[in-house]
C-alpha cells in the first residue's frame, strides 16, 4: 500500500481522491482482507452522505469540517492498522450504509466532481434547550448491540383497539433469540393521537433514545367489510433518507389468525432492515429470502414480497454483487412497476456494468418518477459521455443547473 502518498494526498485536503487510491490498491491486492475493504467502503460510503449533504446546503460549514476530520481520523488510523477499524463498535455505529441511498451516493459524488458548489457560512446557532422525547424512552439491557425502540400504534379503525405494537415487540424479540443476537425490542410509552411522529420527528426520537431503529403507525378500517389496514413506518440508523413508504404497503387481515402471520412477516422485514442498516448483510438476506419463500402463502403476499426484494437488493449492492442486486431489483418492480427504490438503483447498476442503453433508458424513467433527483442528470450526462454524445451530456448538465439554480431561489424565497 502507498501509504506515503496517500497520506500526502490527505494533506492537501483531498479526501476523496484518498479514498479512491487506497480503494484501487486494496481492490488489485490479493492480499487485502475482504474486512479492510468493507471498511475503506463505509468510510467512502460516510464522505459521500458527507459531499451530498454539503452539495444540498443542509450541513453548516462547523459541522462538516467536523465530519471531515472524523473521517480522514479514521483513515490514518485505517492505514497505521488495518485491523482497527475492520468491525464497528456499539457505541461507534456513525458509519453504516443507509437504506435505500445506494444510488443517492453516486449522484452525490457525480454532483461534487462536475459542478463547483460553495455553501456560505451559516451565522452561529442560538443555543436552545434540548428538546423533551415525546415518548418515555425504554431502558435497554447494558449488552443489547441492536435496539429497536416501538410506539404505541394509532388506532383509527372501528374495532377495539389491537396491541400491534406489542405483538411486533414479542416477534422481533423471537426472532433474536431464534438467530441468537444481541438485540432487543422494547415500545415506549406515550399518546400516539397527540404525537403521530413525522419522519423528522422519529429520526430526533431515535437519537434521544439511543435506538438503532424507532417503528411507528396506524391501522384503519376500510371497505364493507372493515378490513383492518396496518401501515408500519419506520426510521433507521443512520438512515439519511428515511423509506417513505410503508415497511410492507398496508397489510390487509380479517382476522387476529391473519393479523399473526402478517405480523411475524412485518417483523422479520423489520429486523431485516435493521441488520441491513448496522452492515450485518448475511442476517439481512437470511430474513428476506424466509419473506420470499414465504410469501407465496402469506396474507402479506406480494407486497412483503416486494419489500423483502429491495432488501435483498441493497444487501447485494454492498457486497458488491451487482448482478444478483439487479436481479432483485427486477424482482420488485414485477409487482411494483414505481418502486422508487428499484429505478433508483438499477441506472446505476447498469451504468457501472457499461450497460449504457438500459442505464439511458432507465435514468429517464427515474427522473419521471423523482423530479425532485436532479443529480440523476449528472448520471444521464456520464452516460452520453460514454456514448460519445458530447451535446447531450452538455445539455443535461445544463438541466442539473438550471434545476439546481431554481432550488436555491425557492429555498430562499421560502426563508425570508
Amino acid at each position: 500500500m502507498e501509504k506515503e502518498k496517500i497520506l500526502d494526498i490527505i494533506r492537501t485536503g483531498d479526501t476523496g481522491k484518498a479514498i479512491d487510491l487506497l480503494l484501487d490498491e486494496l481492490i488489485s491486492s490479493a492480499g487485502a482482507s475482504a474486512s479492510t475493504l468493507k471498511a475503506v467502503r463505509l468510510i467512502e460510503a460516510e464522505y459521500n452522505r458527507l459531499r451530498e449533504e454539503q452539495l444540498q446546503n443542509t450541513i453548516d460549514s462547523g459541522a462538516a469540517e467536523a465530519r471531515l476530520n472524523a473521517i480522514n481520523k479514521r483513515l490514518l488510523d485505517l492505514l497505521d492498522d488495518p485491523s482497527a477499524v475492520q468491525h464497528s463498535s456499539p457505541e461507534k455505529k456513525a458509519v453504516r450504509i443507509g437504506t435505500i441511498s445506494g444510488g443517492v451516493l453516486l449522484l452525490a459524488f457525480l454532483a461534487w466532481k462536475l459542478i463547483p458548489w460553495q455553501t456560505p457560512p451559516p451565522p452561529p446557532p442560538e443555543e436552545e434547550e434540548p428538546a423533551q422525547p415525546l415518548f418515555a424512552c425504554p431502558a435497554f439491557g447494558a449488552t443489547t448491540e441492536l435496539k429497536i425502540t416501538l410506539l404505541p400504534f394509532l388506532n383509527l379503525s372501528s374495532k377495539e383497539d389491537v396491541p400491534v405494537h406489542f405483538g411486533l415487540q414479542d416477534e422481533i424479540n423471537a426472532l433474536f433469540r431464534e438467530m441468537k443476537y444481541p438485540g432487543q425490542a422494547k415500545v415506549a410509552s406515550g399518546d400516539p393521537e397527540k404525537n403521530y411522529l413525522t419522519f423528522e420527528d422519529a429520526e430526533v426520537l431515535r437519537g434521544q433514545c439511543l435506538s438503532d431503529m424507532v417503528v411507528w403507525g396506524k391501522y384503519t378500517s376500510q371497505g364493507v367489510n372493515e378490513d383492518e389496514l396496518l401501515d408500519v413506518r419506520f426510521v433507521s440508523s443512520p438512515f439519511d433518507l428515511p423509506q417513505q413508504e410503508e415497511v410492507d404497503s398496508l397489510l390487509e387481515h380479517r382476522s387476529q389468525e391473519e393479523l399473526s402471520a402478517n405480523l411475524k412477516t412485518t417483523a422479520k422485514l423489520l429486523l431485516a432492515q435493521a441488520f441491513l442498516s448496522e452492515n450485518q448483510m448475511d442476517l439481512a438476506l437470511q430474513l428476506a429470502h424466509e419473506v420470499i419463500q414465504a410469501s407465496a402463502s402469506s396474507p402479506a403476499g406480494d407486497a412483503a414480497k416486494t419489500d423483502a426484494h429491495i432488501i435483498a437488493a441493497e444487501a447485494y449492492q454492498m457486497l458488491n454483487q451487482p448482478e444478483n442486486a439487479a436481479a432483485n431489483y427486477e424482482e420488485a418492480l414485477k409487482k411494483d412497476p414505481d418502486n422508487k427504490t428499484a429505478l433508483n438503483n438499477l441506472p446505476i447498476l447498469d451504468y457501472k456494468a457499461k450497460k449504457f442503453l438500459n442505464a439511458e433508458w432507465r435514468t429517464e424513467r427515474a427522473i419521471k418518477i423523482n423530479p425532485e433527483k436532479i443529480g440523476f442528470n449528472l448520471l444521464q450526462a456520464e452516460i452520453f459521455k460514454e456514448q460519445g454524445e458530447t451535446l447531450k451530456a452538455k445539455e443535461a448538465i445544463t438541466r442539473f443547473r438550471t434545476e439546481k439554480l431554481r432550488m436555491l431561489t425557492d429555498s430562499v424565497k421560502i426563508s425570508n
